[in-house]
This record gives structure tokens, C-alpha cells and sequence, in this order.
């Protein structure tokens, strides 16, 4: 499994969002939490070794989110993008150094399905 580097960064000019480290791209995820319906799929990720501590990738995804921010703004969207990775190997693993998504197609206010499970019920059961 691959995590980010404390200082990673995270961007995506496009949207104009740009985060420094791993605990500010972080943050972002959490305001997520309060969403209805956020999920992601990514495709299978093409990697390229650069060298024996280094790779690229090259993920494709498909997004869907619906609900609340913490904020109160209403997010309603379905997104296809592509992630431009660069990774290095440490000792403990593979890590994200840089992480490049950019958008490639979204709709906005599509997400009009039921929701039959909440995100706070989908945690595996034990």
C-alpha cells in the first residue's frame, strides 16, 4: 500500500487546489466525511519504474459525491480524471511525493439516485 510523504504535495491547478503536505490534503478529506454519498474508482494504475527508487503512475478514476459540506454547501457531482503520480521507495514502502489530478469531464447536479446505505454504515462488520 502506498501513503503520502509528509510532504507531499497534492494538486490540481484546474480546480485551482494546491496542498503542501500530507496533514493539510488530509484535512480536505475529512471535510468530506459529512457527504451522503463519496465514492471513488479508480482504474487499474499503469506504473513505470524510473529508477530503482522511483515510478510514475498513471490512474484513471470515476467519482460520485452527494451531500453537505461541513460548511453547508451542497456538493453534487460525478467526475472522470486522471491522477499524475510521482512515487519514491523508502524503507518502509512506497510513498506519494507528488500527486497531479486533473479533471477531465464532470456533471454537475447528476447524482440523483436513492441512497440506500449511508457512508457511516458501510464500515465492514466485524
Amino acid at each position: 500500500m502506498t501513503s503520502f510523504l509528509t510532504d507531499a504535495i497534492w494538486e490540481s491547478p484546474i480546480l485551482g487546489l494546491r496542498y503542501e503536505n500530507r496533514a493539510s490534503f488530509l484535512e480536505l478529506l475529512r471535510a468530506t466525511s459529512t457527504h451522503d454519498l463519496l465514492i471513488q474508482t479508480a482504474q487499474c494504475s499503469v506504473i513505470t519504474l524510473s529508477g530503482a527508487d522511483q515510478a510514475r503512475a498513471t490512474t484513471t478514476i470515476h467519482e460520485f459525491c452527494r451531500g453537505l459540506s461541513e460548511t453547508g454547501e451542497e456538493s453534487n457531482f460525478e467526475q472522470y480524471g486522471i491522477y499524475f503520480d510521482d512515487l519514491a521507495r523508502f524503507d518502509d514502502g512506497w510513498r506519494f511525493i507528488h500527486r497531479l489530478f486533473v479533471p477531465v469531464y464532470v456533471g454537475k447536479g447528476c447524482v440523483t439516485g436513492d441512497l440506500l446505505s449511508r457512508r457511516s454504515a458501510l464500515l465492514r462488520p466485524d
